[in-house]
């Protein structure tokens, strides 16, 4: 008995996240959560895609997804149905961006837990 009452005191995530796969709701997956979109002149646009995928037991919503200045986003506004795939179109601009390599980070708010998904796309901007 003491043991019990340890455990949920020492762990009570553990309780917490059984229950969470219990009433899973919706959930963010990809078919590939990284893109490399390789050297890009400056100046150049490119555009680019990443699938997710509802994994969970109900309607997922996209709310917002966030990246840099420099790239726009367009993303479904109807709810994506468990087990249903949706595109996220992104365009990059190289106007404003400096020369090298660099990481952009996609940063997408939905109904899930946790509430932020990330997906991340490399270039390396040159001359």
């Amino acid at each position: 008995m003491l043991v019990f009452f340890l455990g949920m005191i020492l762990v009570p995530g553990y309780l917490f996240n059984g229950l969470s796969m219990i009433f899973e709701g919706p959930k963010v997956s990809f078919e590939k959560d990284y893109l490399n979109l390789g050297k890009i002149k400056k100046g150049e646009t490119r555009s680019f895609e990443f699938t997710i995928i509802n994994s969970g037991d109900e309607d997922l919503e996209i709310k917002m997804i966030t990246a840099c200045e420099c790239t726009t986003l367009d993303w479904p506004s109807e709810p994506i149905s468990p087990g249903e795939k949706a595109v996220i179109k992104g365009i990059l601009d190289t106007s404003d961006k400096d020369y090298g390599e660099d990481t952009i980070y996609l940063e997408i708010l939905a109904n899930t837990q946790p509430p932020i998904s990330e997906a991340r796309y490399d270039i390396h901007v040159i001359e």
